[in-house]
């Protein structure tokens, strides 16, 4: 399951690790924006997910949209550039 935030990034929880009789035990994985590491996602700002036919994750931020692929495990930013129409 991904939840998107707004502020402070993205959050993982693994379905199989859910255990509805012992809520707390629900453990969230984050994702947040590093500006020292282009392979994390653009701004903790995040509006909306959705997985595409490659199951690939598209995360819609305060700056641009993001792609995770699963199978490098890394973040692809495609950033609004003001200015830039091909942005």
């Amino acid at each position: 399951m991904w939840i998107a935030t707004e502020g402070v990034g993205i959050y993982t929880v693994n379905a199989n690790e859910i255990d509805f009789d012992n809520p707390l035990s629900l453990k969230f994985n984050p994702i947040s924006y590093d500006e020292k590491n282009d392979a994390t996602i653009s701004a903790n700002i995040v509006f909306t997910l959705t997985e595409d036919e490659d199951g690939n994750i598209w995360a819609g931020a305060d700056n641009g949209l993001n792609r995770y692929d699963r199978h490098s495990k890394k973040w692809t930013r495609f950033l609004y550039i003001p200015g830039d129409k091909h942005s």
